[in-house]
């Protein structure tokens, strides 16, 4: 796709070195995924509309930073970067808001410009990890520059893909919703038809009924005789005449009979008292003997009927979890399924992989199942608002465990129980604060992309940071929360040209720390001394590294929030409130806790 890597320079600062890069990179990828604007625009086009389209599509912004990068000045001695619509500052900012890699690349002995040189939009930039190139190591240096690209466009690929099953996914969703509408709408068609046919039979059935003549007893006319021959009216009201007169006197006769018999029996015998016979005392329906034909009815044992209960009563509750990318997940899983085994809950788990369209898909099932409440511990933030909506409308609540959503309706879900991974930065960012005395150059270790553990520890992080002057954030790239990503984005850190300068490592969780501490190693970086490490989540692997003395210090993120998740479903499914916002209990130890603690960890 054109404009996935996009290469900014000035023409009066570095434009041989853009040249050399754009033939390097050009010998790697394919020309149409390079933009640069002598080489990608034809006559006429508008320069700001087609750098806007580009930056706007790319995964890689290279800044080619020379030593005339940040003085050059216009016909009028003005710094061009002073001018909001500077093409170069709308490029590098256009690529900071999007929060895409961008790569400062410095050239010709540059160095790295610092923030109150820079415009407010372009700040970002000094916390972007930089390339230095020299013309001598310039094969070399470009060699780093190519494997990391490589990197960015393989993500920025499985994110794509990933966002094409989505879309794919979302599609078939749709029309099988719609294939389903249509056939039970002809279903009710057929249904109403059918009923129609049936109503309609039976009113000519019964339009026929009432036609038809009444049947004589008399042998039918040949009609071909002459007294089959339909009659006239004069005779029809003789024959009706006669037929009354003869009922009139057959009932006068029987009439006379009848009072000379009760005359008769009345004179025979006297009047006798009249006595009220005692009425019938009723029989209970239960006592009543049961007809031949009938059984009587069979009351269950207690015990079959106790099943029966408990069966009905058994609550069912859908999961679905992350995946199983740490210790600290695995532990949080386990901590879920024994508590709901204790229970006798009937629970229905799913892993998602760490893929959002796996936890969809897994919550779209729960609804289908017909699940009591659902639960689930959401890969990013953002996503889920459509498939909540489907669980709304089904009537079955919902509960965020562990991590938040961001939707535009709260009540899409009952409640959310689970850490508060701002507070966690916080108190990361004091923890660094207490081992350096508030001077640190951070390299940092980021989790997922886009996660509410991600993008909420490092707010809170930054908020502490910003009381210390000398504390500063020097790198920092995502390590997805895992071991051997945390382990690979180290190596990428110590050797970029300022790995000398970082003396503290914050992780987003152990895991990566422990990747990291790693890399140190192989390195020959003494890991907790040379390098000071602070992270999140205390788990055990933690504990056992701060006892070796490798890690100074983790903030606890407390795992085994069974017994508290199921409190809360089981008041849900019992209609009683709940708090909108639930938090765990939480702690920060350093390594002269680790001894102690470590026997206790369950995680």
């Amino acid at each position: 796709m054109s404009g996935q890597i996009f290469i900014s320079y000035r023409r009066d600062d570095a434009s041989y070195a853009a040249g050399r890069l754009y033939d390097r990179l050009s010998a790697r990828f394919p020309g149409n995924q390079i933009f640069m604007d002598v080489d990608n625009l034809d006559p006429g086009v508008d320069f700001v509309e087609a750098i806007e389209t580009s930056v706007g599509s790319c995964e890689v912004l290279i800044a080619v930073i020379g030593k005339q990068w940040l003085v050059s000045s216009d016909e009028e001695g003005r710094r061009r970067l002073d001018n909001p619509d500077d093409f170069v500052r709308l490029e590098i900012a256009a690529a900071l808001k999007r929060n895409i890699r961008v790569i400062p690349l410095l050239v010709d002995g540059a160095l790295m410009p610092r923030s109150n040189e820079l415009p407010d939009d372009l700040k970002l930039l000094i916390r972007r990890n930089a390339l230095e190139v020299s013309h001598t190591r310039f094969n070399a240096d470009l060699g780093r520059l190519v494997t990391a690209i490589e990197r960015v466009l393989e993500k920025a690929d499985a994110e794509r893909k990933q966002r094409e099953e989505q879309e794919r996914s979302a599609a078939e969703q749709r029309q099988h919703e719609q294939k389903e509408r249509l056939e039970e709408e002809q279903h009710q068609t057929k249904v109403k038809q059918s009923a129609r046919e049936k109503e309609e039979k039976a009113i000519i059935a019964e339009t026929a009924k009432r036609e038809q003549p009444a049947p004589s007893s008399k042998p039918q006319l040949d009609q071909t005789r002459p007294e089959s021959k339909l009659r006239t009216p004069a005779t029809v009201l003789i024959i009706l005449g006669s037929t009354l007169a003869g009922l009139a006197i057959v009932w006068l006769g029987f009439s006379l009979v009848t009072a000379s018999h009760d005359k008769t029996a009345l004179a025979r015998s006297p009047m006798p008292t009249p006595t009220l016979a005692p009425s019938p005392t009723p029989v209970p329906s239960a006592t009543l003997a049961p007809s031949p034909r009938s059984k009587p009815p069979v009351t269950p044992p207690q015990s079959q009927a106790s099943a029966t209960e408990a069966a009905k009563e058994k609550l069912v509750v859908g999961f679905s979890q992350v995946g199983a990318e740490s210790g600290w997940r695995t532990a949080n899983t386990e901590s879920i399924k024994s508590e709901a085994q204790k229970r006798g809950i009937d629970l229905r788990f799913s892993d998602a992989q760490q893929k959002e369209v796996n936890q969809i898909k897994a919550i779209r099932s729960f609804i289908a199942q017909g699940v009591d409440v659902i639960a689930f511990s959401p890969v990013v933030e953002t996503g889920f608002e459509p498939v909540l909506q489907e669980a709304k409308k089904a009537g079955i609540p919902v509960v965020l465990c562990d991590r938040a959503v961001k939707v535009s309706d709260p009540s899409l879900y009952v409640t959310f129980l689970g850490p508060d991974f701002v507070e966690e930065g916080r108190r990361a960012a004091n923890a660094v604060a207490k081992l350096t005395g508030g001077k640190a150059n951070i390299a940092e270790l980021v989790g997922t992309v886009g996660s509410a553990p991600a993008i909420d520890r490092k707010k809170g992080f930054e908020e502490v940071l910003a009381k210390y002057p000398g504390m500063k954030i020097i790198m920092s790239e995502s390590a997805d929360f895992t071991r051997a990503k945390g382990k690979e984005v180290m190596e990428a850190f110590l050797q970029s040209p300022n790995a000398k300068e970082i003396n503290v490592l914050f992780a987003h969780n152990d895991d990566m720390a422990l990747g990291a501490i790693q890399a140190m190693e192989e390195a020959g970086i003494k890991p907790g001394q040379d390098i000071k490490i602070v992270s999140i989540d205390a788990v055990r692997g933690a504990f056992e590294a701060m006892k070796d003395g490798k890690l100074n210090a983790t903030v606890e993120c407390n795992p085994l929030i069974g017994p508290q998740l199921f409190d809360l479903i089981e008041k849900i499914a019992n209609k009683q409130d709940v708090p909108k916002r639930v938090a765990s209990q939480e702690s920060v130890y350093y390594q002269s806790q680790a001894a102690a603690e470590l026997p206790k960890r369950q995680y």
